[in-house]
């Protein structure tokens, strides 16, 4: 089933470059380890899902997922933001942490209300709070939608 507008986040198997959305399609078709795709569509990337779960919100994202797994995806409650922080609500610092595994821990804890992530230090910061969001770049913001 196709999901245009989403990224089945994670699971990623292989990337396939410069090809068009019919070939990513066929490709995960043929291979029996492709759960689900998503495809890029300004760069024509090509991502093969070993497993499928969150769906994020991504304008320029297609997915397909196979329809024996359709079950095992849902919509993600967190929207992110790039270059976007929101300060002087930090409860917890996580270093050494990718923003997928800050994004889950966000996500697993009652008390988070955002996270931002910082890719070149590779810190994740909860925070209490989700306003005011100001920019800061080099920032990847992670918002929980109630």
């Amino acid at each position: 089933r196709e999901l245009a507008g989403y990224d089945v986040f994670g699971g990623d198997f292989q990337t396939v470059r410069n090809v068009s959305l019919n070939r990513c399609n066929a490709i995960c078709s043929a291979n029996q380890r492709c759960r689900a795709f998503t495809y890029n569509k300004k760069h024509r990337l090509c991502f093969l899902k070993e497993t499928v779960g969150t769906l994020m919100p991504n304008y320029q994202a297609l997915s397909a997922v196979r329809q024996s797994d359709l079950r095992r995806v849902r919509p993600s409650k967190i929207r992110v933001f790039d270059n976007k922080d929101v300060t002087a609500s930090d409860y917890r610092q996580l270093r050494g942490i990718a923003f997928l595994d800050c994004y889950k821990t966000c996500e697993a804890d009652n008390r988070c209300r955002s996270f931002a992530h910082v890719q070149r230090s590779a810190t994740c910061w909860l925070k209490s709070a989700s306003y005011p969001a100001r920019y800061k770049k080099g920032v990847r913001l992670g918002i929980k939608e109630n």
